[in-house]
């Protein structure tokens, strides 16, 4: 079955609209780009503090990925409202004529933002490529480097201008969907094939994308560095090939949206799952380099005060232990203590309770010294005696 922007009255009449539980795709593409933004904006943050705070070697390509934030944001944003608000999400004739229009709107504004994006994220990649490839190796690879930004520069030109001057007059971009004008505009406006335009535009980009992965392999190839390294770089630099997947998938996506079928909005979901996915990660891809310096460095500090921390630990265990073997040696020497002063109390009040019946024998003595004629001078001796014993008794027991 054809299909494309002009459905046939027939394929008009046959469809039936739900006025009642409108089916639609839901939430996924406003999550993912709920996601991806906010990635790409943390690893280009982790990528200028590598290049900027650790290495301070920031260039040209690193200030190319930051000025590719603002059309990656808006194509989010753009992406996201066009789910939800002007029927990407639901069936075609289940969408208002005045809601197509501006989905038509929204899909230039859309590929439009893709390309700055995408062609600044290339050309920052291949002037990475120029930083390490110049003065280490043939001056062939960097005529392959400047070949290559000319290549996406020219592609973005050509497919730039095509989208704004593809239809004639401008508005015949969006307004073409809209049944009644377009049925009062016939033979008036001038439209290019769209299909074959945006198709060839993605086969380009494939293309460009494959190269800017295939060229570190030229770089590494001629580069002596050991061979585990080598490794290890052509995997960061290999995760750019997961970019080509994503072009073909979407070229795989789009082709069926403008000849087999006319319920545009509904199946062109899935290539705005990949268009997506393709403009988010080619930012990640692209600083994988400076995210491998980012974490190497990251960990090596983590480590270090890990064991600084572990060290201190260790010394802090150590001294513990010294002072637990002091507060056992303390706590003996408070246990003697308090065993003395309980010693001291028992004697003292011995010594109280000795001189007490002492003070009554004296008492009796006096009585009877008294009744016999005994001077009681003799018997104070025995008094005054006992009480030094006494001061000699307590004298020992504070001693002690």
């Amino acid at each position: 079955m054809p299909g494309g922007l002009h459905p046939p009255l027939a394929v008009i009449f046959s469809w039936d609209p739900a006025f009642v539980n409108v089916p639609n795709r839901g939430w996924g593409i406003v999550i993912l780009v709920s996601i991806l933004l906010p990635l790409a904006y943390v690893v280009v943050g982790m990528r200028m503090w590598a290049r900027c705070i650790m290495t301070k070697n920031a260039g040209i390509d690193d200030a190319l990925i930051v000025f590719n934030l603002l059309p990656l944001t808006g194509l989010a944003i753009c992406l996201g409202l066009s789910q939800k608000l002007y029927g990407f999400d639901k069936h075609v004739w289940d969408n208002k004529n005045s809601t197509l229009v501006k989905s038509r709107q929204m899909t230039m504004a859309l590929e439009a933002l893709y390309m700055i994006s995408t062609v600044t994220t290339k050309i920052s990649i291949l002037l990475f490529y120029r930083r390490l490839a110049t003065g280490t190796i043939s001056n062939s690879f960097l005529y392959c480097v400047y070949g290559s930004i000319g290549f996406v520069g020219l592609y973005f030109f050509v497919f730039w201008i095509n989208l704004f001057v593809g239809c004639h007059p401008l508005e015949a971009y969006w307004m073409q969907v809209d049944l009644q004008w377009n049925a009062l505009n016939m033979g008036k406006y001038q439209c290019f094939d769209e299909g074959l335009n945006v198709t060839i535009a993605a086969v380009f980009s494939v293309i460009q994308d494959c190269i800017a992965c295939g060229l570190p392999t030229v770089l590494l190839w001629k580069t002596r560095v050991p061979q585990r390294q080598k490794v290890a770089l052509g995997f960061v630099f290999g995760i750019g090939f997961f970019l080509c997947v994503c072009g073909v998938l979407r070229i795989v996506y789009t082709v069926p949206i403008y000849y087999t079928t006319y319920d545009m909005t509904w199946e062109s979901y899935p290539a705005w799952v990949w268009f997506a996915l393709e403009s988010h990660l080619a930012i990640v891809c692209a600083s994988a380099p400076a995210l491998k310096l980012f974490f190497k460095e990251t960990l090596q500090v983590s480590m270090g005060s890990r064991s600084w921390r572990r060290k201190k630990a260790n010394d802090s265990y150590e001294l513990s232990d010294n002072t637990g073997d002091f507060s056992t040696v303390s706590g003996k020497n408070q246990d003697t203590s308090r065993g003395k002063t309980q010693w001291i109390t028992t004697a003292a009040d011995s010594v109280e309770h000795i001189t007490s019946i002492e003070e009554e024998q004296e008492h009796e003595q006096e009585q009877e010294a008294k009744r016999v004629g005994t001077p009681p001078e003799q018997h104070s001796t025995f008094f005054n005696d006992s009480a030094s014993s006494d001061q000699s008794i307590s004298a020992r027991g504070v001693a002690l």
